[in-house]
């Protein structure tokens, strides 16, 4: 059984993200990673993660095509579809790029997903009363267990049926509208766990921060093993800055090419005094 750490990227998504994952995880984890690559991808950046010995680059043949879908929400959505359809390992953590790995990845987070078939960690900063809530008014159906997921980190083993499960109800929840179809790919998520009793990870596979949290305290902690920027908080993140700072200095991925395009690293423009003149 192969197990593997996977990272989907497609437009819209500042290739820097992505720069960082990857450098920090490989200092914090020795086994599979794979990227799986949307249709839109840049090419040049396709081609330098061909290059790279240790990422298994695939293509993402689905994708989320209901109509009047937001293209960021597209991407959301889409991730839910690629643990049915584009799972590349037996069983894998897919982990959005907006994450600094900063300890260890270690077996106990793939013994969990194997052991349940579908796993995500908590999300510290944000509680499940006001998803339940949404559920009830608008599906009618009662979810007094319901845990706030923390959609950024999801693992599963491939084939499951309870992804079929996810599967469905992002579907549902979408076609409901109003809250449940903003967030159809996290709220379908958090009532498939609730509805299978399914005990959410430990938050440390992927501390999700919070805006208004004080970060230095996470960011220094060493039992988290991944730190998430959520809406682009790693803009204001000086672990995020020193991971880049040092991808840079070992032109990790041509990272300093990479730079040459705005429409890639328009995030980065953003950290003072990293960027290149």
């Amino acid at each position: 059984m192969t197990n593997g750490i996977c990272f989907y990227i497609d437009y819209g998504m500042p290739a820097c993200q992505l720069v960082v994952a990857l450098h920090t995880l490989e200092q914090n984890y020795d086994g599979e990673i794979c990227v799986l690559i949307g249709k839109s991808t840049p090419s040049f950046l396709v081609s330098e993660l061909r290059k790279h010995s240790r990422v298994i680059v695939q293509e993402a043949n689905v994708a989320f095509d209901k109509p009047g879908a937001k293209r960021q929400r597209v991407c959301w959505f889409t991730k839910v579809l690629l643990h049915k359809h584009c799972n590349p390992f037996d069983v894998t953590v897919f982990y959005d790029c907006d994450h600094v790995f900063k300890g260890r990845v270690g077996d106990d987070l793939f013994k969990t997903v194997s052991d349940n078939g579908l796993v995500s960690c908590n999300r510290t900063y944000d509680k499940g009363g006001k998803v339940a809530r949404y559920i009830e008014a608008q599906l009618g159906e009662k979810c007094p267990n319901l845990e706030k997921a923390n959609g950024g980190c999801v693992g599963s083993v491939r084939g499951s049926p309870l992804v079929d499960e996810w599967v469905f109800n992002l579907n549902r929840f979408y076609d409901a509208g109003g809250h449940l179809k903003r967030h159809a790919d996290e709220y379908s998520l958090d009532y498939v766990m609730e509805r299978h009793n399914i005990g959410i990870g430990s938050s440390n596979w992927s501390h999700s921060v919070g805006k208004y949290e004080q970060w230095d305290s996470f960011e220094k902690d060493p039992a988290i093993v991944a730190l998430h920027y959520p809406q682009r908080r790693y803009v204001r993140s000086s672990l995020f800055k020193l991971a880049l700072q040092s991808a840079m200095y070992n032109n990790f991925l041509s990272v300093c090419s990479l730079f040459q395009s705005y429409s890639l690293m328009d995030g980065v423009m953003l950290l003072d005094g990293i960027a290149p003149k």
